[in-house]
């Protein structure tokens, strides 16, 4: 049964995790979503679920793998998240109509 970690203690663990952790889960996000600006955001979000999952009592036994399993998540419910919005197009210039100049 998992223990509850006091406040301070989760910030400092959250803290030794993201200190060892952050640039791996960065680049296995970089490799899965291709956007360096799209990483940082799955990566922070991931990081911020993980804070959730140790203020729960989660108490991981390979925090690598626990993180990395957690990014990617992240990335998905992102990804599902877009796919189920309305599809953003860019406007191409050439397709506006030019405003009527006769008034």
């Amino acid at each position: 049964m998992a223990t509850r970690l006091r406040q301070p203690q989760v910030e400092r663990e959250l803290e030794r995790l993201y200190r060892l952790h952050r640039r791996e889960v960065f680049r296995a996000v970089l490799r899965d979503v291709g956007n360096p600006d799209e990483a940082e955001d799955v990566t922070q979000t991931a990081f911020l679920d993980a804070y959730r999952a140790l203020q729960r009592g989660d108490e991981p036994l390979r925090p690598r793998a626990w993180l990395l399993t957690i990014a990617q998540n992240a990335a998905r419910r992102r990804y599902r998240a877009r796919a189920a919005g309305p599809l953003e197009v860019e406007l191409r210039a050439e397709l506006l109509v030019a405003p009527d100049e006769t008034g």
